[in-house]
């Protein structure tokens, strides 16, 4: 096997690794009905993806912010004026806040699972040796603002919140991963 391949490989595995080893540092939410602590693994694959949570005491339904979804949408105060601003999640009409423009580290480092979880699948081809290079940039670049326009968020802060939330993990896999890597580089190379 060509020894790119082989690299190729012992990185993703690390990677998924070390995403495996973040699970049980990651805080735990509580389920707003029943104040039970929520399992880190979520029940789906589907609810994996969305960040969100059904609660195996209670079997209410939580977002990734840990707030109830009822019927008509999440439980929370909405006043005319955000209504009117918050575009979010209107494709390509949602209109791009000035304040969330900028660079995405956590499209940059955790692009696959990021493009998953904010539904901008165009970063799936960060998996395609040689493209994901380009792929990473494009994703930084644009991050915030497909992001923006592929999910509903709350607010400008819970997007905002949740983008940090990415980059800061992103960050902590890229050097944890890399410190694999040069130890192992450093052991068998």
């Amino acid at each position: 096997m060509d020894p790119q391949i082989k690299f190729g490989l012992l990185c993703g595995l690390i990677g998924g690794l070390s995403v495996l080893l973040i699970i049980p540092f990651l805080p735990s939410k509580k389920c707003p009905d029943c104040k039970k602590k929520l399992p880190k693994l979520r029940s789906s694959l589907k609810k994996a993806a969305s960040g969100g949570f059904i609660c195996p005491h209670c079997g209410c339904e939580i977002d990734r912010n840990g707030k109830k979804i009822t019927q008509n949408g999440l439980e929370f105060e909405k006043n005319e004026s955000n209504i009117s601003k918050n575009t979010s999640g209107q494709g390509k009409n949602a209109i791009i806040p000035p304040e969330i423009k900028g660079w995405n580290w956590g499209a940059f480092f955790l692009n696959f699972f990021w493009s998953i979880g904010n539904r901008v699948y165009i970063g799936l081809l960060a998996i395609i040796p040689y493209i994901n290079i380009i792929i990473l940039i494009i994703l930084g670049i644009y991050g915030n603002k497909w992001a923006w326009q592929n999910r509903k968020w709350d607010s400008i802060e819970h997007f905002r919140t949740v983008q940090k939330s990415w980059a800061k993990w992103g960050l902590v896999c890229f050097i944890v991963i890399n410190a694999i890597v040069l130890l192992l580089v450093g052991l068998f190379g």
